[in-house]
């Protein structure tokens, strides 16, 4: 299986392997070793369409001459990303929804999880990168081989907008961010948290639900936003003011809803920029949770008090 995967590792569509000192089915020991490349080690899963072999006894020795097929390119394998781990690819999906890019693929030596638990993290860099979130993309994950901790994933996107689109408008919307952060510099965190929540209601109006306008672009450059286009315009304001703020899908009523925590001293607290009630804005977990929102506890800072 070594010699298979040093052809495979190199992209050689024929090699030979000299086998000696082999005692069994050398035939039917060599087309097992294929197959368990094409099947189970990872690059080979990912990139090896079929294996053939031709087996010849040579004296003491047998020669194994293979012919591989590719199902993908050797470009693809250079531009393969290395990570450890589900941290740090979802920190490598941030650069990959920045930049619009249509197709990734990574080589995970720690990964854990299946299809599902990929498309949430694209989820969730998502929500990270509020200058490119423009339109959920429609996402398609592959995973070689079907099993195990150490996989190739192979994750498509596609987009809303066209890339030229794209590009614009994230600039464009990151330069209004920008501006607008840079008119509250010198002020306290607590203060410049509260004054990006008003200068949104000021900017924009709730919308109506009959168009799409669940972007910071919505908010920033069309001036209308429901709750998701408010709490990514209000993560884009924080991450150019240098806070701490993440978005938070979850329900409100029993409805998709999203908002933002922000964190300010060490301490965290929920704000609902969607809404302009002051009883919604820097609450804890309690207050929030009493007013029927709900959300996954575990994957947020815990907001413990309100702040006064």
């Amino acid at each position: 299986m070594t010699g298979i995967l040093y052809f495979v590792n190199r992209h050689m569509e024929t090699g030979t392997i000299r086998i000696s000192n082999y005692e069994g089915d050398i035939v039917e020991a060599v087309q097992t070793a294929c197959l368990e490349v094409t099947r189970n080690d990872p690059i080979g899963a990912f990139t090896v369409d079929y294996i053939t072999s031709d087996v010849v006894r040579i004296v003491s020795y047998y020669e194994a001459d293979l012919t591989i097929a590719y199902k993908h390119t050797q470009a693809d394998l250079k531009a393969m990303v290395s990570v450890a781990g589900n941290l740090t690819m979802k920190r490598e999906l941030a650069n990959t929804l920045s930049l619009c890019s249509e197709r990734v693929v990574f080589f995970n030596t720690s990964f854990s999880g299946e299809e599902a638990d990929v498309k949430d993290l694209v989820r969730e860099a998502y929500f990270k990168t509020p200058a490119a979130a423009m339109g959920y993309p429609d996402v398609n994950v592959k995973l070689y081989p079907d099993e195990g901790t150490v996989r190739v994933i192979e994750i498509t996107l596609h987009y809303p907008l066209d890339k030229d689109t794209f590009l614009l408008r994230r600039n464009a919307v990151l330069d209004a961010a920008v501006r607008l952060a840079e008119s509250f510099s010198g002020r306290s965190e607590e203060e410049i948290a509260d004054l990006f929540c008003s200068s949104l209601h000021e900017m924009a109006e709730s919308g109506d639900g009959e168009a799409p306008c669940a972007t910071a672009w919505d908010v920033l450059m069309e001036g209308q936003g429901d709750s998701e286009g408010f709490s990514l315009a209000y993560k884009l304001l924080c991450d150019q003011a240098g806070l701490s703020c993440i978005v938070v899908p979850g329900t409100r009523n029993g409805l998709p809803y999203f908002w933002n925590i922000v964190t300010i001293a060490e301490k965290s607290y929920h704000i609902d920029t969607f809404s302009e009630d002051p009883a919604l804005h820097f609450c804890s977990d309690t207050d929030l949770t009493k007013r029927g929102y709900n959300w996954n506890p575990e994957k947020y800072p815990p907001c413990a008090e309100r702040l006064k």
